[in-house]
């Protein structure tokens, strides 16, 4: 039965991976925004999103604030906000995998989703946190395909 279940399980490959640095030496500047050009060719599969975050174990904050804006191919546009947990609740361990002097945090931020039409996706990034955020050192976006085994 556990055989069974593993197999259904599904799968991810990324169907869309960009990771940029931030423009500060190791700080992410109040307001700094990294924009990502996504071209989707087709709409069929289910997706997740995530933003991927390459941090020093000293950051600054425990959680990070954005701002997504997305632009369809036809122009309309959707803003959202979202917190990225950088630490565990009331601990000072931090949620990503670090190995030396760099951590990598991973939130997916939309799940099992699909795209409403083909063609090419703007993503503006923008940091909303209210002062530079030290320790910060590259922010991705990460779009994982969702298929079935």
């Amino acid at each position: 039965m556990m055989a069974l279940f593993i197999f259904m399980l599904p799968s991810c490959k990324d169907a869309y991976s960009e990771h940029q640095d931030v423009t500060g030496i190791v700080t992410w500047k109040a307001g700094e925004k990294h924009t990502y050009k996504v071209v989707m060719e087709t709409i069929e599969p289910n997706y997740d999103m995530a933003i991927n975050l390459r941090h020093t174990p000293k950051v600054e904050v425990d959680n990070f604030n954005i701002m997504m804006k997305q632009t369809a191919p036809d122009g309309t546009t959707e803003t959202k906000e979202y917190t990225l947990p950088m630490r565990k609740p009331n601990s000072n361990e931090m949620l990503g995998g670090c190995s030396g002097d760099f951590c990598d945090t991973e939130t997916v931020i939309m799940e099992n989703f699909k795209f409403p039409a083909k063609g090419t996706y703007t993503y503006e990034i923008t940091s909303k946190n209210k002062e530079d955020i030290g320790g910060m050192l590259e922010i991705g976006l990460v779009i994982k395909e969702i298929k079935k085994k």
